[in-house]
């Protein structure tokens, strides 16, 4: 064997160790991958709940009413029996000595106002077709999509338009005797508006009201219908006046209390239509002699001629503060401690109290530190976390001693800025059923932009969320 044999035999083979280099892309794919295990472990501990941030923000305060409308309406009864046919529209304003109705003693006259009606779109004059136009272009001039309905409405007013004009020009050419129709023309005694529902409220006044009249299970309205038969004495219809008007409402003892017996002047929203306008605000007697509120008001009658009874708010002050859900609130219990037991700890100005603990087989007290979220006249309340039901406190300088057992429920929020629940107490200034306005830079409050939980009855303190 030759020496060169014996060389490559004596060779050893070493493995080339590659250099280390940190891979970026697998980095960043475990962090993504324990980011991921942190996230689900949150979403299988914690606990989603709708959060929204405290803002500044006002409320309008007020009360709701319901109330009887009064107006000044003149009921005009038949002087004679007979068919009663209308020339005018309801809702129409009518001059004085305007034709308004007919009372047909024989019956004929509905016949003959019938056939016209058939036939008597023909014989309109130009005037006549001027008016129609002239409402048609209005209601395209004022026509919204969103009130698609008004379509409704503006074809039944064409159309007792339409009945009118050709009434009244249909009246014209018959005279009493004609085709042997005995009737009599009914002209207004006053100007104002027409109507022919009536409900029995035409004569209301303050010296007819009592608490029964706003009871409305018995309310009914009564409209004459045209053709119908009417006696003497009967109702055909009423004009209403004045575009004055008014509410009579009734007043709890607190509701009197609150807005006096001096005369002044209110903002009024009606339930209605959200129609807001300043009334005359009044007080009087009624019938069985309580106290009645009333408000007068010379705008807007028309908009509730349909109405005899209204639910209205009177506005009285808008409250500023912070603007928070209704149903972030909820209620949390306190333990309820006398003013008496509240100490101090050694040399710092820490407050809490003496805990009476057992050192050594003796009672003794020892001083706890406690949060005192709230306090009154007479008594502090801290959160139930700091002590137990059965504990007893020692007056300061004193052998006094209080069983700790009283609890008393607050009004508190949910702060949520740190991911877990955190109780903060809030001071109501006004709230409706949607938002709440309470004080600002109370003690243990709530601050400007603070996040809170939505609905308050969800949430238990220390909870954590995601």
């Amino acid at each position: 064997m030759s020496s060169a044999k014996k060389s490559r035999k004596k060779k050893k083979v070493v493995r080339y160790r590659k250099p280390f280099y940190l891979n970026i892309v697998l980095i960043i794919f475990l962090f993504l991958l324990i980011y991921l295990g942190i996230q689900v472990n949150g979403f299988r501990t914690g606990k989603g709940l709708q959060i929204c941030e405290v803002a500044e923000g006002s409320l309008t305060k007020d009360n709701t009413f319901q109330g009887i409308v009064w107006r000044d309406e003149k009921v005009i009864t038949a002087d004679k029996t007979g068919y009663v046919n209308y020339y005018l529209r309801e809702k129409k304003r009518t001059a004085v000595y305007d034709l308004v109705c007919t009372l047909d003693e024989t019956g004929k006259m509905q016949d003959i106002l019938e056939e016209n009606l058939a036939t008597g779109v023909s014989s309109l004059t130009e005037e006549n077709l001027k008016e129609l136009r002239q409402e048609l272009f209005e209601f395209d001039r004022d026509f919204n999509l969103m009130e698609y309905s008004d379509i409704y409405d503006a074809q039944t007013d064409l159309d007792n338009r339409l009945f009118e004009l050709i009434n009244l020009d249909s009246m014209n050419g018959i005279g009493s005797g004609t085709d042997g129709v005995v009737f009599s023309k009914c002209y207004a005694p006053y100007s104002g508006i027409v109507m022919y529902t009536m409900d029995g409220f035409e004569s209301l006044s303050e010296d007819s009201v009592t608490a029964d009249i706003f009871e409305q299970s018995g309310y009914e309205k009564k409209t004459v219908v045209a053709g119908s038969m009417v006696t003497v004495g009967q109702d055909l219809y009423k004009t209403v006046v004045s575009e004055d008007w008014s509410i009579f409402f009734p007043l709890t003892k607190e509701e009197r209390d609150f807005y006096g017996l001096e005369d002044t002047v209110y903002t009024v929203r009606f339930a209605k239509n959200g129609l807001t306008m300043r009334a005359n605000y009044s007080i009087f007697y009624g019938a069985d002699g309580e106290i009645y509120g009333r408000l007068d008001l010379n705008r807007y009658m028309i908009q509730f001629i349909d109405d005899r009874y209204l639910e209205f708010d009177i506005i009285t002050t808008e409250v500023s503060g912070l603007k928070i859900p209704t149903t972030a609130i909820t209620e949390k219990e306190f333990f309820v401690i006398p003013l008496d037991y509240v100490t101090y700890g050694g040399n710092t100005n820490e407050e809490g109290f003496f805990l009476q603990t057992l050192v050594e087989g003796q009672a003794r007290p020892t001083f706890k530190a406690a949060t005192i979220y709230y306090r009154d006249e007479e008594y502090c309340y801290v959160d139930t976390s700091a002590f137990q039901v059965g504990d007893y406190l020692v007056k300061p300088d004193s052998m006094d001693t209080y069983l700790v057992r009283n609890k008393a429920e607050l009004s508190v929020v949910y702060n949520l800025n740190k991911g877990y629940a955190v109780f903060k107490l809030v001071d109501i200034l006004t709230q409706n059923d949607e938002y709440t306005i309470v004080a600002s830079n109370t003690a243990y409050g709530l601050n400007l932009y603070d996040r809170i939980a939505i609905d308050g009855s969800l949430v238990k303190d220390g909870e954590i969320f995601y």
